[in-house]
């Protein structure tokens, strides 16, 4: 009974989240500043085990075994951070170090 609760409340949070997504396609990362705030967002809000590396099409729900984002949507968050990456060698700064810096699991 808890863990089809707990799998019903998961499932609940995903979907709240996803209506009510803060970046979007008309979003943009034009400072170092908003990386580190994308990069929050996506370890914070969305809980995302996030990894530079990873295309958003390719994350799946623990509980429910189920993409997480949809085509548009993983669309939009790969493209955004294919604008960390650009806005970060534009300002000589490492963008893998700021998700490190930033994963929650890594934090003391």
């Amino acid at each position: 009974m808890v863990k089809q609760a707990l799998v019903g409340f998961q499932a609940l949070h995903w979907s709240f989240v996803f209506r009510y997504m803060k970046y979007t396609l008309s979003s943009k990362i034009e400072s170092i500043t908003h990386v580190e705030m994308f990069v929050k967002y996506l370890y914070e809000d969305l809980g995302l085990n996030f990894h530079p590396d990873d295309d958003f099409k390719d994350y799946i729900n623990d509980v429910t075994k189920e993409k997480i984002f949809n085509e548009a949507d993983a669309n939009i968050y790969n493209n955004l951070v294919d604008d960390c990456f650009n806005v970060c060698a534009k300002n000589d700064v490492d963008f893998y170090e700021i998700a490190l810096r930033n994963n929650p699991i890594l934090q003391d």
